[in-house]
């Protein structure tokens, strides 16, 4: 008869308990203890860069896209005044789409598409109106930290699937 306590087998008999140290056991017991460190470093970097993006992209745009600076700055690139109301609208449910954990993972992906084009968007009009300063590669910043957040949920996905 076996049983496994912590990562020893023993092999009961009658006579005395005789240990035997299996290298299958030892190692998957290692191999969990790393895959459940990793698992949760990738939720943490998946947490943090999908709440930058909610933050600046979902909850900015809604308390500041009626203000008149807000409005000024899409005036300034040539795009109509509803342009604003537009974007703020389609970033408030992008954003919403990726913080949620029920939202389907198609809508996810399509959230995610939305902010890259956004992001290229915008380093583009800034580009063509400001020409290349400091500022016109703050969008570029932002198409990094979407991208580690796009490829830490597939991980946290994969792992999650491999797990179930």
């Amino acid at each position: 008869m076996r049983c496994l306590q912590e990562t020893k087998i023993y092999e009961k008999s009658e006579d005395d308990l005789m240990p035997h140290f299996s290298l299958k056991y030892d190692i998957n017991f290692f191999l969990l203890l790393i895959n459940q460190h990793t698992m949760k470093k990738d939720k943490i970097i998946f947490w943090i860069t999908t709440s930058i993006i909610f933050l600046f992209e979902g909850v900015m745009p809604a308390l500041t896209s009626q203000t008149e600076m807000a409005k000024e700055g899409i005036r300034h690139l040539g795009y109509p005044e509803y342009f604003g109301v537009m974007f703020m609208v389609f970033k408030v449910l992008g954003a919403l789409a990726l913080i949620l954990p029920q939202i389907p993972v198609r809508i996810k992906e399509w959230a995610y598409a939305g902010f890259a084009i956004d992001f290229i968007s915008a380093f583009v009009s800034l580009w063509a109106v400001d020409g290349l300063k400091p500022m016109t590669f703050f969008p570029i910043v932002f198409i990094g930290i979407l991208v580690l957040s796009y490829v830490y949920y597939h991980k946290i996905n994969k792992q999650e699937n491999y797990n179930n």
